[in-house]
């Protein structure tokens, strides 16, 4: 059988392994590091191991092939998948955050997410992660239209 070849030493995609931070960069090492220990492992059964669509590992390994490894490991983070890539200590960061009420709006939170853990979300996103997700509520009063100026009192309701 012709089997994928994956150009990387084992150590090396141990310790890039071990040095990631984004959750679905690391199922991809784990696919490539597992293919390489075993080049003869099918993608069912990678698939089972690491609780992935077979149809997954099949399109990052031909992603692999075609783009070696720093396209492989680009990955486009879609926001709608969000609370799958937000790993747990980063959803305890941006819970104590908001506890902390160093973050009172969803915009906040939305700028943190980008600039702390390089995930692009849109704001539904961010709002219905925190909102059903985390169930925490956060929540912006009015701007009081009757002076002229327009201050905002935030609120965090912890439900």
């Amino acid at each position: 059988m012709n089997y994928l070849v994956i150009g990387e030493g084992i150590s090396d995609l141990e310790i890039r392994l071990e040095k990631e931070k984004i959750p679905n960069r690391r199922v991809r090492l784990q696919v490539l590091l597992l293919k390489r220990i075993n080049p003869e492992a099918s993608n069912i059964q990678l698939a089972q191991l690491l609780n992935v669509n077979r149809a997954t590992i099949a399109r990052w390994l031909k992603e692999y092939k075609e783009k070696g490894l720093r396209g492989y490991l680009k990955v486009n983070r879609a926001a709608s998948r969000a609370r799958m890539l937000l790993s747990q200590k980063q959803k305890q960061i941006l819970h104590q955050a908001i506890e902390n009420r160093t973050i009172k709006t969803y915009r906040e939170a939305q700028k943190m997410i980008l600039n702390e853990f390089e995930l692009n979300m849109d704001y539904k996103n961010v709002h219905a992660f925190i909102c059903y997700q985390m169930k925490i509520k956060l929540v912006e009063e009015k701007p009081d239209l009757s002076t002229t100026k327009t201050t905002t009192t935030p609120r965090v309701v912890f439900g």
